[in-house]
């Protein structure tokens, strides 16, 4: 689990955002003020907007991944397996 801040474009502005990757699992960012949570969709190649019910376990897992609280379970978004070809 890591956590990192950078910037990403939003409507052709850069935006200063906190990444948080969990492994290979999930890949998320939340505005710097926590309003607003994206993961990354691998398949279509774009991120898509969480609810708000995920904004304060986003916020808590980037606590987490910058050792501010102790590690505890989190709630992320995750995609289901699919079937190899």
């Amino acid at each position: 689990i890591e956590a990192y801040e950078g910037n990403i474009m939003v409507n052709e502005e850069p935006q200063k955002v906190t990444f948080l990757k969990i492994g290979r699992v999930s890949f998320i960012y939340q505005t710097l003020d926590g309003s607003d949570s994206y993961v990354w969709n691998h398949a279509d190649k774009v991120w898509e907007s969480l609810s708000g019910s995920y904004d304060t376990p986003i916020t808590l897992a980037i606590r987490m991944a910058r050792e501010q609280i102790p590690p505890d379970l989190i709630f992320i978004p995750v995609r289901g397996a699919v079937a190899a070809n």
